[in-house]
């Protein structure tokens, strides 16, 4: 036969409740400390400071740049009807590597709500496209290399609003 332990009735027993009021005495000491949550992100260093400004540089910046320079020059192709043969698939490849490259850079790369920024970069790269394709028309296609970097900052400004979102936990 097994031995059966029995639990102590722990109702009867005078305890102080969690919610009352700390004696007189005590009141002046534990007001003189704070008690709450600790800050979630620690304080940055400079040398952190100079690691997210060299990641935004080298690796996010080029990132997105690249992407709206292939959204760009996709676009000439389908307007001349010329694809080279095999472009989709190499287009398909680089806009991947960049897309890792603009995810280290923001250091989220685990991250699967980050792929929103990637999402806005490519809808910026391509609602720009459309609006420099309709310009052109009226103009002619002489600058072609001025409008993609004019309209470049505008991608990196929509990608950096939608991070800045996310980042305050913005529903998106």
């Amino acid at each position: 036969m097994k031995k059966t332990i029995e639990a102590e009735d722990l109702r009867d027993m005078n305890f102080a409740a969690p919610l009352e009021p700390l004696p007189a005495a005590m009141a002046p000491h534990a007001s003189s400390y704070a008690i709450g949550p600790l800050s979630d992100q620690p304080e940055l260093t400079v040398l952190d400071t100079l690691l997210k400004t060299v990641k935004w540089v080298f690796l996010f910046l080029p990132g997105t740049i690249a992407i709206h320079c292939c959204v760009m020059m996709s676009s000439l192709f389908v307007l001349s009807g010329n694809w080279p043969e095999g472009m989709l698939l190499e287009l398909f490849g680089a806009l991947m590597i960049y897309s890792f490259l603009v995810l280290m850079g923001l250091g989220r790369l685990s991250d699967l709500r980050y792929w929103k920024v990637i999402g806005a970069i490519l809808s910026s790269s391509i609602l720009l496209t459309v609006i420099y394709q309709i310009f052109s028309i009226l103009t002619g296609y002489d600058y072609f290399g001025w409008g993609m970097l004019l309209t470049a900052p505008i991608t990196i400004m929509f990608a950096e609003f939608m991070k800045a979102r996310l980042d305050n936990g913005e529903c998106v």
